[in-house]
């Protein structure tokens, strides 16, 4: 996104969020059209207790504040744990501001139930819950008290749906040409 804004001479101003928690005199930035980037392994401090709202100093909280118009979650890959504070706290502001978007250049591949905390960000009417959605595209199988969803089905059905709620997906043979040269460099 920074990239983009500064690629694209759009003339956005852009503000890195860095430490784990909002400093007290953080005041949001003027402008209302700054694009904030911010690591989402700092949106919330590390021990957010589950169904808690999160700490008032807390990234997530202040951002929410300042009522985003769009939530973009680089490296989306990172959000497949539902239980994980960053999964849960980039959820909650996401369900906060009236688009979000997740991208990720590494493969999901592994299963569909792993895809589903991603799913539910984007499109939580569709997909609410994991065991409705891990019982129609995997094998659910109770292991220690817990569902886990293996392996895949109905792959096509779900790859329609995507397609039709708007993911797009470029493999790497689709877009090498238009990718820079591999470049290698020794680092000493």
């Amino acid at each position: 996104v920074v990239l983009l804004a500064w690629q694209l001479g759009t003339g956005l101003r852009t503000i890195v969020l860095a430490h784990e928690r909002a400093a007290p005199d953080w005041a949001p930035p003027p402008d209302p059209n700054a694009v904030l980037v911010i690591n989402h392994d700092i949106l919330v401090p590390p021990l957010w207790a589950k169904k808690q709202p999160p700490p008032a100093d807390a990234w997530v909280a202040r951002l929410a504040a300042l009522r985003p118009r769009l939530l973009v979650g680089d490296e989306a890959q990172a959000f497949t744990n539902p239980d994980a504070a960053r999964t849960r706290a980039f959820r909650w502001l996401a369900r906060r501001c009236p688009r979000a978007l997740l991208l990720s250049g590494t493969p999901l591949a592994n299963r569909p139930g792993d895809m589903w905390p991603l799913l539910n960000i984007l499109w939580p009417e569709e997909f609410p819950s994991l065991f409705e959605f891990g019982s129609r595209y995997a094998y659910p199988v109770k292991e220690r008290g817990e569902w886990v969803y293996k392996g895949a089905r109905n792959l096509g059905e779900l790859n329609a749906l995507l397609r039709r709620l708007g993911m797009l997906r470029r493999r790497k043979e689709d877009v090498l040409r238009d990718l820079p040269a591999l470049r290698h460099d020794v680092v000493p």
